[in-house]
């Protein structure tokens, strides 16, 4: 099989001349991913493309290209005047509700941190009047579902009692730290799961 030499191709030289390009200038094309401009977007809560999304072998999520674990949640809250003690949750693991949003095509809702405290700026639409206010923070919680694929601090045995102490005592910080390089990166179970 032989190869079309891009460089002659009548319709490749056509839009090259139309573009303004020199015959013998080089063109480079990149496909790296810097991975340090990834990460001073996430330390502000950057959207996070799934292409660009990892899960370790020990559930937690990263980025490819890094061993470091990141954080994700839903920016855009809906509330209502009328639910004064709604929950926010954030996700530390591939969980069953990470996979269902997935699976119903609603990923892209959330983005990506890499924070010690749980509070999170998020933008808050009213269900009712539709206005938004953007850039509030809020005190969010961990996912129930994510410490259970974890099984963290034997959360998904533990009794009701303990499930709620780990749930209440349940650290930023500490999950980290513990973590930090617990294990290498597997293909992202997003495109499938067994």
């Amino acid at each position: 099989m032989k190869l079309i030499d891009f460089e002659n191709f009548p319709l490749f030289v056509e839009l090259r001349k139309n573009m303004g390009i020199k015959a013998d200038e080089k063109i480079v094309l990149s496909i790296k991913t810097n991975i340090e401009t990834i990460w001073n977007e996430i330390e502000k809560g950057a959207e996070i493309d799934k292409e660009l999304l990892k899960v370790h072998n020990d559930e937690t999520l990263g980025l490819k290209g890094s061993e470091e674990r990141i954080i994700v949640y839903i920016k855009e809250q809906y509330f209502s005047p009328k639910e004064k003690d709604k929950e926010y949750k954030f996700h530390i693991a591939w969980c069953t509700t990470l996979e269902s949003m997935y699976e119903g095509k609603r990923y892209n809702r959330y983005v990506a941190v890499q924070k010690e405290e749980p509070e999170f700026l998020v933008d808050l639409i009213n269900k009712e009047t539709k206005e938004i206010t953007k850039n509030v923070t809020k005190r969010m919680s961990v996912c129930k579902n994510c410490l259970k694929a974890l099984n963290y601090k034997g959360y998904a045995q533990a009794s009701t009692t303990k499930k709620k102490e780990i749930y209440e005592n349940f650290s930023l910080k500490e999950f980290l730290d513990t973590y930090k390089n617990s294990s290498i990166f597997v293909d992202p179970l997003i495109i499938q799961k067994d």
